[in-house]
């Protein structure tokens, strides 16, 4: 102490001591004895909080003990290591300011990690090679893709690691020419012996006199990605391989469609053709029956009088064949013309039922007529809806058994329109033909009810088109044990 106080007494090494780094001399007790006006700057006469430990440890151990701290100086976060060295039993403890070291340290591992973070994003793992492309650096990456150490790599060539398909690609290529390369194809075996794909990119490096020194560069695994964009050319083969099979039956369904729909029209112009020339002939054999059964031009005997009938009913039963042919024809062409005009239900309804009591009398069966909303007015063509009011009990007629009950009841109207449903007691038309029945050349029952029954099967079929046509349709309620009800549906006027 006395040679540091006979120091101190010289002017000059007083000011030599003053422009030390925060200095200051402690002894045992932790009690500063001597410091600078650095350290008196710092903490006054005190020993810095963080120091005491050091101070302990330094004179105890007679070696240098030290520590990296963060100290507060006014408003300013400063980094600080502090120094304790052994001294005569004292300790000497000398802090330097280290604030710049420590946060250019902090801004360098936040780079280091930013492009730690980077190269993870982009790519599998980093490669740098020396002037004979020998793998001076390998990222530990590497391991995830070939499951082998980098240390193991280290030392080869980067063209016996990973090349072409070829082989020789990065040798002949890149390496051997100098110059950067991106996303090139090249192959590696892991650890059990798999071929993995990778795409390699690299730049040459060169020192500050332009010497070559080797390349550095990234990888990254695209095994599964050239897997799946091999599938997807597969199965975008085959869809438009399916495609073009596709285009080509369409091409097909539709000289096909066209072939129908030719024969269709044939079919229906030959039908309408023919249905003209029937009537002809046939009305005028109709009419000379009539004659004939009304004896206008004398009496005839009892059996030509039968003979007369029978051709008269076979004659206009073959008019309504006809009839039913012509319209359906018709319908199919789509040349059929309506005239739609309000009508009150009464008058077609009524019409229909003269038609068929004397019939349902005839039978014996009993005809329940309506009551009800007969006043309605609707918006169809007049005949036509005695056609399909006509058709539907001319049904209830045929399939109901002597006995039996038909009727007529017209609901009251709502949503714009009237339903007008006729009902029988009869067999019923089975669940299984309860669709098909609407279709052309069906009849409700098979067996002795089918084609023993009047009719070509073309009535339901025409009465459908002809409610649909006038805004409305036909449904069907059925069971076989409780009879049929055909609703049909008109709009309000």
């Amino acid at each position: 102490m006395d040679l540091l106080s006979a120091m101190l007494a010289d002017p000059r090494l007083s000011a030599l001591f003053e422009r030390l780094p925060p200095f200051a001399l402690v002894d045992a007790a932790g009690r500063v004895t001597t410091a600078n006006s650095a350290y008196r700057l710092l903490a006054g006469d005190n020993v810095l909080p963080n120091a005491l430990p050091l101070v302990v440890e330094a004179i105890g151990s007679g070696r240098r003990a030290a520590r990296r701290d963060a100290l507060g100086i006014g408003s300013d976060r400063r980094f600080a290591r502090i120094d304790v060295f052994p001294v005569n039993g004292l300790a000497a403890i000398v802090v330097h300011d280290v604030t710049a070291e420590t946060l250019a340290l902090a801004k360098a591992q936040r780079e280091h990690q930013r492009a730690d973070d980077i190269i993870r994003a982009s790519s599998d793992w980093v490669w740098e090679t020396d002037r004979d492309g020998r793998l001076t650096y390998v990222s530990d990456r590497i391991v995830h893709s070939l499951a082998l150490p980098a240390m193991l790599l280290q030392g080869r060539r980067l063209d016996e690691v990973v090349d072409g398909p070829n082989g020789s690609v990065l040798a002949t290529g890149p390496l051997a020419t100098l110059q950067p390369f991106r996303d090139l194809a090249v192959h590696a075996r892991d650890a059990r012996g798999l071929v993995r794909q990778f795409a390699l990119s690299g730049v040459p490096t060169f020192d500050e006199t332009g010497t070559f020194r080797g390349f550095r560069g990234t990888g990254t695994d695209v095994t599964e990605r050239v897997a799946a964009d091999s599938q997807a050319r597969r199965y975008r083969g085959e869809l438009e391989k399916a495609l073009g099979q596709l285009r080509q039956r369409n091409e097909e369904l539709d000289h096909a469609l066209q072939d129908a729909q030719a024969a269709t029209r044939a079919k229906s112009e030959f039908l309408a053709v023919m249905s003209h020339e029937l009537r002809t002939p046939l009305n005028a054999i109709i009419g000379f029956s009539e004659i004939m059964s009304h004896a206008l031009f004398g009496p005839l005997n009892a059996r030509y009088l039968d003979y007369v009938n029978d051709i008269l009913r076979s004659g206009r039963h073959l008019l309504n064949l006809i009839n039913d042919i012509l319209d359906f024809a018709r319908i199919e062409n789509r040349t059929l013309r309506l005239q739609t005009e309000p009508v009150p239900v009464r008058e077609f309804i009524g019409d229909a039922l003269t038609l068929v009591e004397i019939k349902a009398a005839e039978k014996g069966l009993t005809l329940v007529r309506p009551s009800l909303h007969l006043d309605a007015r609707v918006k169809v063509d007049r005949t036509r809806a005695l056609q399909i009011i006509e058709n539907l009990l001319s049904n209830a007629l045929k399939f109901t058994p002597a006995g039996g009950t038909i009727g007529i009841e017209i609901a009251q109207p709502e949503d714009g329109r009237v339903r007008i449903s006729i009902w029988d007691t009869g067999k019923g038309v089975p669940l299984e033909k309860q669709v098909a029945i609407f279709e052309m050349f069906e009849q409700a029952h098979s067996g002795a009810l089918a084609r023993g029954q009047e009719g070509l099967g073309l009535g339901l079929t025409i009465a459908r088109a002809l409610a649909r046509q006038m805004g409305g349709d036909i449904v069907l309620e059925s069971s076989t044990e409780r009879g049929s009800r055909f609703s049909v549906v008109f709009p309000i006027a």
